[in-house]
């Protein structure tokens, strides 16, 4: 019998593209249940996280062998959650830790133990806790896959300064009425 195989999920707050990743990371997840990652970590921070989530439950009506997992920093949070899936909720040790570390380091002990990590981190962002994390599994040596890519930035930016100029002209036909 082969060992059942661990994945987390972890990224930034805010994504950029969601319709690209909810089409990327289905088949994804897909193709590692297929491979026996049956045990599934996902934090309950931001957007990707969150995603990844509904993800999960959506694919566990199919493959009810699998198993997923919460990581909750803090009891106010878990207080929050209402509508409780049928998971397993993980709180790290972190009550030592100080509040602004809680979710890095929850984040190093998702890689721990973990065999694969999927993630959503921008290698050029200063001062990102994924950042930080995503350097923790690589000094860990552990298989990574990231979701995130330049080219979305680009596009991004050009959707911004497309809005801005749209937004100026709109502003300056009113300033001319």
């Amino acid at each position: 019998m082969k060992k059942t195989k661990t994945c987390c999920f972890f990224g930034h707050r805010n994504i950029i593209r969601e319709n690209f990743i909810i089409k990327t990371i289905k088949p994804l997840i897909i193709e590692k249940i297929n491979n026996n990652y049956l045990n599934f970590i996902v934090g309950t921070h931001g957007q990707f996280d969150l995603l990844v989530y509904e993800i999960l439950k959506e694919l566990k009506r199919t493959f009810k062998k699998i198993t997923i997992s919460r990581v909750f920093t803090n009891l106010s949070i878990l207080n929050k959650e209402k509508n409780f899936y049928k998971e397993n909720i993980l709180l790290y040790d972190i009550e030592n830790i100080h509040y602004k570390k809680r979710i890095i380091y929850s984040n190093e002990c998702m890689i721990n133990d973990s065999d694969l990590i999927i993630c959503y981190v921008n290698n050029e962002q200063k001062n990102s806790g994924a950042k930080k994390s995503l350097n923790y599994a690589i000094k860990k040596n552990k298989l990574i896959i990231n979701l995130f890519d330049k080219n979305e930035l680009v596009e991004y930016e050009r959707e911004k300064l497309k809005i801005r100029k749209e937004l100026e002209k709109f502003l300056n036909t009113k300033k001319d009425t």
